[in-house]
């Protein structure tokens, strides 16, 4: 006799599936959480990139309004 057909015989059908829920929500929160952390390190990676990517704009744009001050005569 297959294990599950005797845990229905045992408990009954509706704790049977209780049972039988609780183990798929148990695997898929699991396999839910390996997908996040994964997506969380590409965030992080994302996110390194975005950061100096905009330091290395502002340093650029800090260059370039010199250059126009100094063309200008100005400050």
């Amino acid at each position: 006799m297959p294990d599950y057909v005797a845990l229905i015989a045992n408990v009954g059908f509706p704790i049977a599936a209780c049972i039988g829920m609780g183990w798929f929500v148990v695997k898929q929160m699991g396999a839910i959480k390996a997908e996040i952390k994964e997506m969380r390190k590409a965030y992080a990676e994302d996110h390194d990139k975005v950061v100096e990517a905009l330091c290395n704009n502002t340093i650029a744009m800090n260059e370039l309004s010199n250059a126009i001050r100094s063309k200008e005569g100005g400050n």
